[in-house]
């Protein structure tokens, strides 16, 4: 895999690449795509060929296009650093679901309070109980299946992004 990151690391090539993915060029379509004489051109396609990352047809004119294969591997590793990253993101806004749990809690616990005032006639507690238990659980279910769509969401993008 150094070879693919030896050929990616020079900006040209990089142009080459991006323009290929667009669509498939002869030598002269390329040359004047990324504005550089012929020659120039068929010494970065040489690179990018020998890194198994651009590849010719056998027509009389060659046509040139990106090699979907060879770029695998280097889609996985950078979806590692992409899954970290995600994974970090949805950690925030994990820590930002407990919060707003935790208010609903406090909010709840002051609600509770309130009907538990001295001076009210409350005859079962054991109901408001319950029902402050079932305004919990669900700020806990809403919270993790908020967090589940999100990691379901990242997951599938950052596969169409390897599919790439």
């Amino acid at each position: 895999m150094s070879d693919i990151f030896l050929a990616i690391a020079d900006p040209k090539r990089r142009e080459i690449l991006e323009a290929l993915a667009k669509e498939e060029q002869t030598l002269a379509q390329l040359a004047k795509t990324i504005k550089e004489t012929p020659a120039a051109t068929t010494k970065q396609l040489t690179i990018l060929k020998d890194a198994g990352l651009v590849k010719a047809s056998r027509a009389k004119t060659a046509v040139y296009s990106t090699n979907p294969k060879a770029l695998k591997p280097l889609g996985v590793w950078v979806a590692k650093f992409a899954g970290a990253e995600i994974t970090a993101e949805l950690g925030v806004r994990a820590d930002e679901l407990a919060e707003l749990a935790t208010e609903y809690i406090n909010k709840g616990s002051t609600w509770l309070g309130k009907k538990l005032n001295p001076k009210s006639k409350v005859k079962n507690v054991d109901d408001l109980a319950k029902e402050l238990g079932r305004k919990v659980a669900t700020v806990k279910k809403d919270a993790e299946t908020e967090v589940t769509v999100k990691v379901k969401a990242a997951v599938k993008e950052v596969k169409t992004r390897v599919k790439r």
